[in-house]
This record gives C-alpha cells, sequence and structure tokens, in this order.
C-alpha cells in the first residue's frame, strides 16, 4: 500500500504476519499507515505475532510512535503479539530506545529473531 509518502507491505509467513514499513511515519502519513496496518490483520488469519519490520523507515515522529503502540495494544486485543525489526544504530531505534520503547514492544534486528520469539 502506498499513500503520502509511507508503504506499508504485508508478507504472511507460516509463523508470523510480517508488516514492512518504509519512508517516513509522522503526523501527515500516520493515518494511512494506519488503515494499511489495520487492513492488513483484519484480512489475514491471525498468527500469533505480528512483526513490524521497520529497517525501511527513514523517520519516526511522536505521531509515529503512538501508532506503533495503539496498534500493538490493538494486536494484544485480538490474542496477538506485537514486535519491531529494527537496524541497528539507525534513527528508528534510536528513537525507540529514547523513549524506552523497548520495554513496551520487543525489538529484534532481524524477522528470524521476531519468529523465534514468538515461540517463547
Amino acid at each position: 500500500m502506498t499513500d503520502d509518502g509511507i508503504i506499508v507491505t504485508p508478507m504472511v509467513t507460516d509463523h508470523a504476519i510480517v508488516l514492512g514499513i518504509a519512508g517516513d511515519l509522522d503526523m501527515v502519513t500516520s493515518p494511512a499507515c494506519e488503515r494499511a496496518l489495520t487492513d492488513a490483520i483484519a484480512k489475514l488469519p491471525p498468527p500469533g505475532l505480528v512483526i513490524l519490520d521497520l529497517r525501511r523507515l527513514r523517520f519516526l515522529s511522536v505521531a509515529g510512535i503512538r501508532l506503533l503502540l495503539a496498534f500493538s495494544d490493538a494486536c494484544a486485543d485480538q490474542g496477538m503479539r506485537a514486535c519491531l525489526v529494527l537496524n541497528p544504530a539507525s534513527h528508528v531505534q534510536r528513537v525507540i530506545r529514547l523513549i524506552g520503547g523497548e520495554r513496551l514492544l520487543p525489538v529484534f534486528h532481524t524477522a528470524g529473531q521476531a519468529i523465534r520469539y514468538g515461540y517463547s
């Protein structure tokens, strides 16, 4: 899905839904991203794990952080766990670390690590 500079690409594996997010996640793009994320989990059978792959995300604002946390809560309400995949030492990882986001959402560097987390 492409809208207003944000791209959300869903991929279903045997163990998880991987939602790749690319572009800038800010106040302008958050509504389109929210629609794409909500549509993706509504149309697909719920596995136990939703992986938000942010490795292609260039920018993350406060509005984007709020969206990610609200989406994680929505997943939990549907019996799914959510986690993040981030590039080490990226702007996005620094933002997540600064706000203490790693205490709220598990963070991994690869989708494989995240899938193994889904088994625990």
